[in-house]
């Protein structure tokens, strides 16, 4: 443990100045001394050396920084850094030297705290906003402003907590393996967790590791080097690569399986990579292009530096791509700086425009990839600047970010972006068309009651985040059809009182849609005394229908849970999604099984399960009754087993995803009645596993994984809606199905 001799060191500004702090400093350190805590108080002159205030820094658990608003500041309101001539001091400099002290000798960073002494009127928010910009520019966290001196006991309560924390802090330096490096980050990129900005210090130095071997990318070749040779050889080759990089074209970057921002000067190279991998540039060289851009399928984003020069305080970086970074951070994915060099100005420019954007309680925690030409790649934190691996993690700062003034200045939604997709699948991994439809919904409100959008930006919003999603789930009917049924509902009088009425109603309506989906269940299981149930694929509507049913018939029921293996990238993703859709709904089921999909035939077959429940896509109905459903890719094949062994089977749906098989179009062909588009949804993802799909790629196999089946009522299954539970006759219909996926 650290020997401290000094509870707190106090600085302050303005030595030799009346409009300064030492008056309040030896005033605190009074009230400090009177309650036991021993303070150290920064004197300038007389034998005080700038050699003993490093000593002084080091010997003291925490340090207070004493300011007031007698300071020079420019027509925002915050700290000038530059010193104008009728000013005898300056707060910066004075601080920024400190800074440098605080570190001297220390692995980590000591947080500088301040107190300010200044307007009673002042909130905490316009004092943060105040010290905002000085604490930015010296890399330091603003960690608590106390109010005025007129209350010492509070800085005096704060102190005594301050010097706690010192006490138990343990200082340790954090060292890495090249193995974690590669790892982590490939883990991120195959998940797509992250983002990349390739950085101006890369330039086209960024290359394969040989020649003469053009497949694979970067992080696909780290992982087959080590597997085939080892980690001695990756190490080899990483400081072979360090020392002598290959000038190349970086044609792979464009292949990686996530967002590629490339930010360079060297024009040729980047046209010549992208073309090279059939791809098309898109010329950034305006800060408003990114707002409007619509990148199209084999687009990458190009952010040129000699063209674009934007000026961010002393930033020098495209508007536009700061935004894109900050829209990635703000969804959750992790950024990835990659670049070449002894330093990385590049990213220290791209952090300060990002915190002074954010805000000083952003502390900005991503990767950084250096290919230092002395050695191994470093990956730093700008905050410790220690070799460490760091997870971005700003969950408790955007709740208040998302509403602050210096946020909504700074960064604004535009019609395209991508937060409705990027909400949607943070609810669930595969999320439901339900829990989709809500979603939409619930934004599209938010969005009615924010000022600073017109009625036309809101529809268009709502179109662009409607067919992107379509473009996800193209089975999602239900969900096309609840968008044009309001715009449809709209036309007639286009205002936003009038949309807001609409979509609060639509709201209610799918509220009563659950409730009668309950009651549906309640009248099911009235005279059952319990079932052997099995689910397949996650559906919020089948849940629903099951915590309808009464007490004793889920206590006395035992639920299989199928893992859905076609529908679920990761191993039981889709049934754990299920089980935590059960819990949500305070059901009473305690008898829970999860099985491999291949186990239904076999539980169904021995007579186990005696009951089937599966949601629905889109329900295909002849004179009201249900004839054909679409559901996840392995649904037809239980419902037959089923039928086989005279298994009941229950669908649930709203009626919202009913359409009538008479209003498709006639088939041409005299061997069917009808014609009927669907999207099988092939994939070529198969299992969200890296070493899987490398190893796939390296021996040439492809893969593929199918979505969806068309799925037929055979007579005696049951669909059940909001209002009704219809059982099915006999089917006649004759589908000719038009695959659009092939």
């Amino acid at each position: 443990m650290k020997k401290y001799i000094y509870d707190v060191f106090i600085a302050y500004h303005g030595t030799y100045s009346s409009d300064g702090t030492y008056d309040y400093a030896k005033d605190l350190a009074k009230h400090l001394k009177n309650v036991g805590i021993i303070p150290y108080v920064f004197e300038e002159g007389g034998s005080e050396d700038w050699t003993d205030t490093i000593r002084h820094i080091q010997e003291s658990k925490c340090m207070l920084v004493l300011v007031n608003d007698n300071i020079y500041t420019d027509e925002y309101g915050r700290i000038r850094k530059t010193r104008p001539n009728c000013e005898p001091y300056q707060l910066y400099e004075e601080i920024e030297t400190f800074r440098s002290l605080v570190n001297a000798g220390q692995v980590n960073r000591q947080t500088i705290n301040f107190i300010y002494y200044g307007d009673k009127r002042k909130s905490e928010d316009e004092v943060r906003h105040f010290l905002m910009s000085l604490v930015v520019d010296i890399g330091q966290r603003l960690n608590d402003v106390i109010g005025t001196f007129t209350n010492p006991e509070v800085v005096v309560k704060w102190v005594q907590k301050a010097v706690v924390i010192a006490l138990d802090e343990k200082i340790e330096k954090v060292t890495i393996d090249i193995n974690d490096i590669v790892k982590q980050i490939t883990d991120n990129l195959m998940r797509r967790e992250c983002a990349v900005v390739i950085g101006p210090l890369l330039n086209d130095n960024y290359s394969n590791f040989r020649p003469d071997d053009k497949s694979g990318n970067f992080f696909t070749k780290c992982h087959k080097l080590r597997h085939e040779k080892g980690d001695i050889a990756l190490r080899r080759e990483l400081e072979t690569l360090s020392r002598h990089p290959v000038h190349k074209n970086i044609h792979h970057i464009a292949k990686l399986p996530f967002t590629s921002y490339l930010t360079t000067v060297e024009y040729t190279q980047i046209d010549a990579g992208l073309v090279e991998a059939e791809k098309e540039p898109v010329l950034i060289t305006d800060s408003s292009s990114i707002y409007g851009l619509d990148l199209q399928k084999g687009e990458i984003p190009v952010f040129e530096f000699k063209r674009t020069e934007l000026h961010l305080d002393d930033c020098v970086m495209p508007e536009g791509l700061i935004y894109d970074i900050l829209k990635m951070i703000l969804t959750g994915k992790k950024v990835i700086y990659l670049g070449y060099g002894e330093d990385y100005k590049g990213y220290i420019a791209i952090s300060n425009a990002l915190k002074k954007i954010l805000g000083s309680d952003y502390t900005i925690q991503n990767n950084i990839v250096v290919l230092k030409s002395n050695g191994m790649p470093t990956i730093y934190d700008d905050v410790s600047n220690e070799l460490r691996i760091i997870n971005l993690n700003v969950e408790d700062f955007l709740g208040r970010l998302i509403t602050s003034k210096n946020f909504s200045k700074s960064f604004r939604y535009n019609a395209d972006d991508s937060k409705f997709i990027t909400d949607l699948f943070n609810i669930a991994s595969t999320p439901t068309e339900t829990q989709a439809i809500e979603l939409f919904l619930s934004q599209l409100l938010d969005d009615l009651n924010r000022n600073d959008l017109e009625l036309v930006e809101i529809i268009s919003k709502a179109d662009s985040n409607c067919n992107n999603l379509k473009r996800i789930k193209r089975n999602f009917n239900a969900f096309e059809k609840c968008w044009l049924s309001i715009k449809s509902d709209l036309f007639s009088n286009p205002t936003r009182r009038k949309l807001k009425k609409i979509v609060e109603d639509y709201k209610w309506e799918r509220h009563q849609v659950t409730n009668g989906i309950k009651e549906q269940g309640e009248d099911f299981s009235e005279n059952e005394s319990g079932r052997s149930i099995l689910l397949f694929s996650e559906s919020l509507r089948a849940i629903e229908f099951l915590s309808g049913t009464t007490d004793s018939f889920q206590k006395q029921s035992q639920l299989f849970i199928c893992e859905c293996r076609p529908k679920s990238e990761l191993p039981f993703r889709d049934a754990q999604n299920f089980c935590d859709l059960i819990r949500d709904s305070n059901c009473m089921f305690s008898k829970i099984t999860i099985i491999p999909d291949m186990t239904a035939f076999n539980l169904i077959e021995r007579g186990i399960v005696d009951l089937v429940v599966l949601g629905a896509h889109d329900v295909l109905l002849s004179n009201d009754m249900p004839v054909y459903f679409i559901n996840t890719c392995g649904s037809s094949a239980i419902i037959e087993i089923a039928q086989k062994f005279n298994v009941e089977v229950i669908v649930v749906a709203e009626k919202g995803k009913f359409n009538s098989i008479e209003s498709c179009q006639t088939a041409s062909d005299d061997d069917y009645d009808f014609e009927y588009e669907i999207s099988y949804g092939h994939e070529s993802t198969i299992y969200d596993e890296y070493e899987f799909m490398s190893w796939a790629e390296s021996q040439n196999i492809d893969t593929q994984n199918i979505g969806y089946d068309f799925c037929e009522f055979f007579r005696g299954m049951k669909l059940v809606c909001e209002n009704d539970t219809i059982i099915a006759e006999d089917n006649n219909i004759r589908i000719k199905l038009i695959d659009d996926t092939k």
